[in-house]
């Protein structure tokens, strides 16, 4: 809910749920999506030390600056820690392992060999998990079948979709 607009900006308050905390802070960026499908970066101005008891939210106000398609009483939705695509690390949600260390993904090195790597997941969005902390952007790792790979392991990679190699034909 847009709260109040002034001259230096608006101000919404947004509520979101409390195992989201971790993952904010003032001046994480925040990316603020109103009802005409209209994008405005802003920044988190504050964050409430009370979660609501009932739900489980907690309120953050985001300063936006000046919009003309900001209006009071209007509603926007929020996406906090990630200014779009730029800078944001995802990997497909099926290379992440969960197991009792916590989540990890296997990465592979230029000969192959796959090092399991302890990850900081953030946001998942359609069959992708953000990552807060773990490999840099660019980083080659397993998608799939990384539940049947052991540390150190030397594997064949198929890039992105290219498939298996095909079968050599039958000798007669």
């Amino acid at each position: 809910l847009v709260s109040r607009i002034d001259a230096l900006g608006a101000v919404p308050e947004m509520e979101l749920p409390d195992s989201k905390l971790a993952l904010l802070k003032e001046g994480s960026p925040a990316m603020v999506t109103l009802t005409t499908g209209e994008t405005i970066q802003g920044k988190v101005r504050f964050i409430s030390p009370r979660v609501d008891a009932n739900t489980s939210l907690v309120r953050a106000r985001i300063l936006l600056p000046f919009d003309k398609g900001l209006r009071p009483g209007s509603f926007a939705q929020a996406r906090f820690g990630a200014t779009g695509a730029d800078g944001v690390v995802a990997v497909p949600a099926s290379a992440v392992r969960y197991e009792s260390g916590g989540p990890s993904v296997m990465v592979v090195d230029a000969n192959n060999r796959v090092k399991q790597t302890p990850v900081k997941l953030g946001e998942r969005t359609g069959d992708y998990v953000q990552l807060i902390d773990g490999p840099p952007a660019g980083t080659r790792v397993l998608a799939v079948g990384s539940s049947f790979t052991l540390d150190g392991d030397i594997i064949s990679p198929v890039e992105d979709g290219a498939g298996p190699a095909p079968a050599a034909p039958a000798a007669n």
